[in-house]
């Protein structure tokens, strides 16, 4: 199977890599973003140790907190710290501190930590919240109704009298009324939702981002999914190794990218991404295609002749998508 993990020492090149990503990608934008991907092979026979209720070895839960001695007191990770950069070969922490011995989010706060801090524990709490800020917004629409009257009983009674009224004040009561405008429809959506409550919630409707287990893999996929993961980081050692060797050559050079883009192909394939690896790589075909004509065009006609190209060219794009944009009018 396929596993992947951001190496803390590259976690700049992924974040840039996946705002790259979302841009050119534009339908990826809400999925979760895999990091470096490596392949391991598990053996799954089912014949090892079983724990649990009735089985080999019991087991019984143990309700931990801050008043656990070995909980609070020990900052320290659970093996031996190598200080791998990458992130691997390291002891992990414990169930109240990380690795850099601060207290995890979701020990401090785990109701913060699963994004239910802003909703209400249930229907009877958010019924409560309601009426209370259908109390707060009569108030406010009281006070603002008196404003209103008041301020546009002077501007009437300055207007009649012959006393010059400035823009500002006229500015001034349209505030207001907009803005008892806006509380009368808070208060609307509010009664609304008072009258018609949602349905209860699902326990995973907060998650953005929800990871599933994988899917039951098809008998020749599960085959291919072994024998890409015993072949795949060889074949990366051995463009690896062509490539440092001496006296590289242009054929070289080539097949060690073609070999780079069919291997990263396959490895696309295996995670269902492979209509997005393929616009990548077009799209970056393209981008040095046209850095690469510029180049030759400075060098063969100057650089005058080179940026005015440049300049036809991005008009042309620009007034083939104005066109479009007529057209759906």
């Amino acid at each position: 199977y396929l596993t992947s993990f951001d190496p803390p020492a590259f976690k700049r090149f992924i974040r840039f890599s996946r705002r790259v990503n979302r841009l050119l990608l534009p339908w990826t934008r809400g999925k979760a973003q895999a990091g470096v991907g490596i392949p391991y092979i598990d053996y799954a026979r089912g014949d090892g140790l079983s724990i649990g209720p009735g089985q080999d070895r019991e087991w019984s839960p143990v309700l931990i907190d801050d008043e656990t001695p070995w909980v609070f007191d020990y900052q320290g990770l659970w093996g031996n710290d190598t200080a791998d950069p990458l992130g691997g070969e390291r002891g992990p922490a414990g169930p109240r501190y990380e690795k850099s011995a601060t207290v995890r989010h979701p020990w401090g706060d785990v109701v913060g930590w699963s994004g239910l801090s802003k909703l209400a524990p249930n229907h009877a709490v958010a019924a409560d919240l309601i009426r209370l800020r259908l109390g707060e917004l009569e108030e406010e629409a009281a006070a603002l109704t008196v404003n209103v009257d008041s301020a546009r009983a002077q501007l009437r009674a300055d207007v009649a009298s012959g006393v010059p009224v400035t823009l500002a004040q006229e500015l001034d009561l349209n505030a207001l009324a907009a803005q008892r405008v806006r509380l009368g429809d808070e208060r609307r959506r509010l009664n609304t939702r008072l009258l018609n409550p949602p349905p209860t919630p699902g326990p995973h409707d907060h998650l953005r981002h929800r990871h599933l287990p994988n899917t039951h893999e098809t008998r020749n996929r599960l085959r291919f999914l072994s024998l890409w993961s015993a072949v795949s980081t060889p074949l990366l050692l051995t463009a690896l190794g062509l490539a440092v060797l001496p006296n590289r050559s242009l054929a070289i050079l080539t097949t060690i990218v073609v070999w780079t883009l069919v291997v990263l192909g396959i490895e696309a394939a295996a995670r269902r991404h492979f209509v997005g690896y393929l616009v990548g790589v077009i799209v970056l075909v393209l981008a040095v295609a046209v850095v690469a004509g510029f180049v030759v065009s400075v060098i063969t006609w100057g650089w005058r002749y080179a940026f005015a190209g440049t300049f036809w060219t991005l008009a042309a794009i620009l007034l083939f998508a104005n066109v479009q944009e007529l057209s759906r009018d």
